[in-house]
């Protein structure tokens, strides 16, 4: 496999304990299961990393995800800035946490640590400031915390503290039956409250049974709420920046697929992996959730070895003369994520299970579109 040298993005998971409990998470029970991920195996991770760039022009970010990456304690993330300093590599650091714990505790090293090392796409660099994302539910009673205490008091308690910081913060909304019909409830709380933005992520069940659980819905349910909320952002001039949204507006308005996020940029088996508390390597996140056999350990393998069992590229291939044969949106999603689509998660290489849902947003789009240039021509012969 010829080494990828335009750099990688890493999910790194520290540890799987959580101070949560949420309905439709099951990384939680995981906790007790792994040890916290120690300096040495992120000193590990670095040295592999090193050694398949062999390059100090390779940029590498590191996505903190969990279980919730705040329990991984402070100290930790200072041995992380340490050893970031010290790489060859070029680092940057984000976060993704529910931010529980943020408000009693200061959390020094973690804010040095994304205050220097930040997302190599930030727009700023300001060292007084840091990002942070998050994940919240303002719509249904699903997010629990294992104390028993009130989640949602506890979260807003942090984001009011972000503010104070200064800090700017972004979250990922979880789309399940109980968002239905509460898409201007769901857009204004994260207007109001000022994130950055915030990303949509469909509900997956990973046993492959979208239907059978709690919370789960059809793909024409999911495609009436992309809509219903596409239209929202719409009126509001598109305030805020919503993923996958945004980068679709860029596609339809422009034509350029640069900003198209891993589910839909069809390259995602080049420039990404996830990595477990004892170093084991995944595919990504989603790879992790769906209990996939690891590619590998960085205790013994190499990144190049790892990466020569990733399937996504064959994927690609196949769906776009199979399923995906002849579809005018290929461009916009490219059958979506893999953990979309494969049934019981064992090989297949089918198309997103929420392919219907992606074409009634898509059409309604771009028939909105036709509309205001046909209003534009109209007026415009009418001169």
């Amino acid at each position: 496999m010829k080494k990828q040298k335009q750099g990688m993005a890493v999910i790194v998971k520290p540890t799987y304990a959580c101070d949560a409990a949420c309905s439709y998470c099951e990384v939680h029970k995981w906790g007790s299961l792994f040890k916290p991920m120690t300096k040495e195996t992120f000193l590990q991770l670095n040295k592999k990393l090193e050694e398949h760039f062999e390059t100090n022009d390779a940029k590498v970010t590191f996505y903190w995800l969990g279980g919730e990456p705040l329990m991984a304690g402070d100290e930790f993330f200072g041995e992380v800035k340490e050893i970031s300093y010290n790489s060859s590599l070029q680092i940057s650091h984000a976060i993704q946490s529910n931010l529980i714990s943020f408000s009693k505790k200061e959390f020094t090293n973690l804010k040095s640590l994304l205050k220097e090392f930040a997302k190599s796409n930030s727009k700023t660099k300001d060292k007084k400031s840091y990002t942070i994302s998050t994940s919240v539910d303002p719509v249904s009673d699903a997010r629990v915390l294992k104390n028993g205490k009130d989640y949602n008091k506890a979260f807003l308690k942090s984001i009011f503290k972000l503010k104070k910081e200064g800090a700017s913060y972004g979250a990922v909304y979880t789309v399940h039956s109980g968002s239905l019909g509460k898409e201007k409830e769901i857009y204004y709380y994260f207007k109001n409250l000022e994130f950055k933005a915030f990303n949509l992520n469909a509900m997956c069940d990973y046993s492959g049974r979208f239907q059978e659980r709690d919370f789960g819905m059809t793909p024409k349910d999911y495609g009436k709420f992309m809509i219903n909320l596409w239209d929202l952002w719409e009126r509001d001039n598109y305030k805020i920046r919503i993923m996958p949204f945004t980068t679709w507006k860029t596609l339809r308005d422009t034509g350029s697929q640069k900003e198209l996020r891993c589910f839909n940029d069809g390259v995602c088996n080049k420039n990404l992996c996830a990595v477990g508390p004892n170093g084991a390597v995944f595919a990504c996140d989603r790879a992790m959730q769906a209990k996939q056999e690891p590619l590998g350990n960085i205790q013994k393998d190499s990144f190049e070895k790892m990466f020569e069992k990733k399937y996504h590229e064959k994927r690609i291939s196949y769906i776009k003369n199979h399923d995906c044969k002849g579809c005018k949106w290929w461009d916009y999603c490219k059958g979506s994520c893999p953990y979309e689509s494969r049934e019981e998660f064992e090989g297949s290489f089918g198309k997103s299970f929420w392919c219907e849902g992606y074409k009634m947003l898509f059409e309604h789009i771009n028939a909105k579109k036709e509309e205001v240039r046909n209003e534009k021509e109209t007026v415009f012969a009418t001169i």
